[in-house]
């Protein structure tokens, strides 16, 4: 039966590739070891067709995710090996997948990520960890915190933008106020990059921890701060970013103030 239905998902025949899944999600609870490793090695493998050239084909992909996100925490080992030869049209249905899993997967990729893994796997954690709903995702602010001072510019970028996902998935009710401080003041920072695309998803970040009524006054006041600071305004009419990119966020966060 497996055979069969690896076969299947190899095709672009839409028909036989929902078959499959359909097929694949009955037996679902009777694969272990071998077999379900590569029946998740075949679901993902549709993840890297082209939905620009087989638009028909994006609901078809998406219950495939359903499906691997139905398999559980136990193919996340598999999900993050498979990494390392994917494409970005694969790694986003991954990390759509695995945010479907909630918070029973932040755990797995916490002990993914403290193991050090290639700066790939890394991105794609933390990129996943905006995927996730839930207070559990509490647990990943040190680990989010730590990556945003990282020596690769990706890794910093990609936490920037988690840590903002994290303020509007978790809500204010949840987030404590250390985490909310610790979480304000490394955006804070991150506004003074060296790359502009960090500077950028900082602002927009903390532009979410506005809009989530994050902040308190004195955080508010900090932060139009480093607006006016970025847009060249009164007393620093001769500071102002040079990127458009970051002057455009930085006005988006002050709307929220």
């Amino acid at each position: 039966m497996l055979s069969t239905v690896i076969e299947m998902l190899g095709s672009e025949d839409q028909a036989k590739i929902e078959e499959a899944l359909a097929t694949l999600a009955k037996a679902s609870g009777d694969l272990s070891g071998g077999d379900l490793q590569e029946a998740v090695e075949a679901v993902v493998g549709t993840f890297y067709i082209d939905t620009l050239d087989h638009p028909e084909l994006s609901p078809t992909l998406e219950r495939a995710g359903d499906l691997i996100a139905g398999l559980g925490v136990n193919i996340i080992p598999t999900l993050l090996s498979l990494l390392e030869e994917s494409d970005m049209k694969a790694d986003f249905h991954i990390a759509s997948a695995l945010g479907k899993m909630g918070g029973k997967a932040v755990a797995p990729l916490l002990d993914a990520y403290a193991k050090n893994p290639p700066e790939v796997s890394r991105i794609f954690i933390l990129y996943t960890f905006g995927k996730i709903n839930g207070p559990e995702m509490i647990k990943a602010v040190p680990t989010l915190l730590d990556a945003a001072s990282d020596r690769s510019a990706e890794v910093r970028d990609t936490a920037a933008r988690a840590l903002g996902k994290l303020c509007e998935n978790i809500g204010a009710e949840k987030l404590d106020e250390a985490s909310r401080g610790a979480i304000f003041d490394k955006l804070i920072t991150l506004t003074s990059d060296t790359y502009a695309k960090i500077r950028s998803k900082a602002f927009r970040s903390l532009g979410k921890m506005a809009r989530c009524a994050l902040l308190d006054a004195e955080k508010r006041t900090a932060l139009e701060r480093a607006i006016t600071g970025a847009l060249g305004e009164g007393e620093h009419n001769n500071l102002w970013d040079n990127a458009y990119i970051v002057r455009m966020e930085a006005k988006k966060t002050r709307s929220h103030l």
